[in-house]
């Protein structure tokens, strides 16, 4: 069906206006499309920054997890070297102390063959210069005990110096 006259211009004035809401579609939808790609390259670089953060964390627990498992080896290592420090202390403490014990009960036999001879000496005056050689010889004895009792008392302050290091250790900065 034809149209006529009067309403092609009708047509033409929609079209027109139709073609220009299209150019202005056209026109916001290119706007929007480059808010789009302004946001997606900043998303992106988002993105990227944490990546790159989540990679030097990463690194940083590798690196905190190698530490730990070196101070783990070194603390073993420590215990183990206290555990044989320790062992040794004991072993030392217990010769020591059954040395002193025997140096003591030695003295004090020692002590005791002394009274004997100087109340032997006072009961009787027969043999005096004897008793008198051999009161001396005790006494020389008695010093030779004492000396051995003092160097033994000298080894247990040592056992003891190691057995307080073994289990008082002083703390120190090195880790």
């Amino acid at each position: 069906a034809p149209v006529p006259a009067g309403d092609w211009s009708a047509v033409l004035a929609a079209l027109g206006a139709l073609e220009a809401r299209q150019a202005g579609a056209r026109a916001e939808m290119g706007a929007l499309q480059r808010r789009l790609e302004g946001r997606a390259d900043a998303v992106a670089g988002t993105r990227v920054a944490h990546e790159q953060e989540v990679a030097g964390l990463r690194a940083a627990q590798a690196a905190a997890a190698v530490q730990f498992e070196r101070r783990g080896r070194a603390l073993v290592a420590s215990a183990a070297q206290a555990r044989r420090l320790c062992s040794r202390a004991r072993g030392s403490s217990l010769r020591a102390c059954a040395a002193v014990g025997q140096a003591r009960t030695d003295a004090e036999a020692a002590r005791a063959r002394l009274q004997a001879a100087d109340s032997a000496l006072d009961a009787k005056c027969v043999g005096q210069e004897k008793l008198r050689r051999r009161v001396l010889e005790l006494e020389r004895q008695l010093e030779v005990q004492n000396l051995l009792s003092r160097q033994q008392s000298v080894v247990l302050d040592e056992a003891a110096s190691v057995l307080r290091e073994a289990f008082y250790p002083r703390t120190s900065a090195a880790t």
